[in-house]
């Protein structure tokens, strides 16, 4: 899965960037190896949710994702054994900074190349 954000604003170390709705994968839980060149940008992976289908990805310390250009990271998921019904994944992020969510979860139209501005 490959997934493509540029932030309204920028996320600084502790803000979090966490993609909800991708069921079904056979994946367990737990931490998620990043690839892809911004994937320093959070430690190198994130952290997987199998039940629910959610992956939160943390900016890590000293690290900033910009709002300037698009930060692309890519993860393998892998997929049930049987095709079932598509999903509708959704992008939000929440920014430690203003101490607020600065991006309401918002669908996305494909799980297997995920873009979303936000």
């Amino acid at each position: 899965v490959t997934l493509q954000v540029q932030p309204s604003a920028a996320l600084r170390s502790g803000s979090t960037i966490t993609v909800t709705g991708m069921t079904g994968s056979l994946t367990g839980p737990g931490i998620l190896p990043l690839d892809g060149a911004s994937k320093g940008l959070f430690g190198s992976s994130g952290n997987w949710t199998q039940s629910s289908g959610q992956l939160v990805l943390t900016v890590a310390s000293g690290q900033v994702v910009v709002s300037s250009s698009v930060t692309t990271v890519s993860f393998v998921l892998q997929g049930p054994s049987s095709t079932g019904n598509a999903v509708t994944p959704s992008i939000s992020a929440h920014s430690v900074q203003h101490a607020a969510t600065v991006l309401e979860p918002t669908p996305v139209v494909a799980v297997t190349d995920v873009a979303e501005n936000i």
